[in-house]
């Protein structure tokens, strides 16, 4: 009998050893706040733990819109092959909530929106979004990749669009504005110049 405890004992020790690397939840870091659940399960390793913590902050930020989630996946991992709307219903089921997925090797960018959120995260600006980091991913800049995607969220959920994309087009139309009225101006007083000679 004691020896077949122990045999039990070890087989069971061994199939939950066994399931810590497939775990989902291995490298998921997770924030609750009134009953909304954030979370970074950052599955391809693409953070420092620092990262982490900076990104947690801004997801805080979304919490009380509804759920938040970062989850990076490896392109040839079984997480891979799930759609972006499975690995949301596996964190959140159907709760009102935002999660961006990252995928490395193709550095695919992904939103998927559901309740709430969906309203004002529409499909269109959630491709704005991705198209506006796609580019830090592709230079393997994963942190501010995340962290400009949770930021324009933010700017979005807050106000309906996007703040941080208005603000640079803003400023060029400010520039671009600012030298045409230079030009002018400059052409009135050379036209005085010539005028006043004659």
């Amino acid at each position: 009998m004691r020896r077949f405890t122990k045999t039990a004992f070890a087989a069971i020790a061994l199939i939950l050893l066994m399931q810590l690397p497939f775990s989902s939840d291995a490298y998921a870091i997770t924030r609750v706040v009134n009953d909304r659940k954030g979370i970074i399960d950052d599955g391809a390793e693409l953070f420092t733990s620092e990262q982490e913590k900076l990104l947690l902050e801004q997801i805080t930020r979304i919490l009380d819109r509804g759920n938040a989630a970062v989850v990076t996946v490896l392109a040839d991992s079984d997480a891979a092959r799930q759609s972006a709307e499975s690995i949301y219903q596996n964190l959140f089921g159907s709760k009102n909530g935002t999660m961006l997925l990252i995928e490395t090797d193709k550095d695919d960018i992904q939103f998927f929106s559901q309740g709430e959120n969906s309203l004002i995260i529409t499909d269109s600006k959630s491709r704005e979004i991705a198209d506006s980091v796609q580019q830090h991913a592709k230079n393997g800049e994963y942190f501010k990749c995340a962290d400009e995607a949770l930021s324009q969220v933010i700017d979005l959920l807050d106000s309906g669009h996007i703040v941080s994309v208005f603000r640079h087009v803003a400023a060029a139309l400010l520039g671009i504005s600012t030298v045409l009225l230079a030009g002018v101006w400059i052409a009135l007083l050379r036209r005085r110049f010539r005028t006043a000679k004659k």
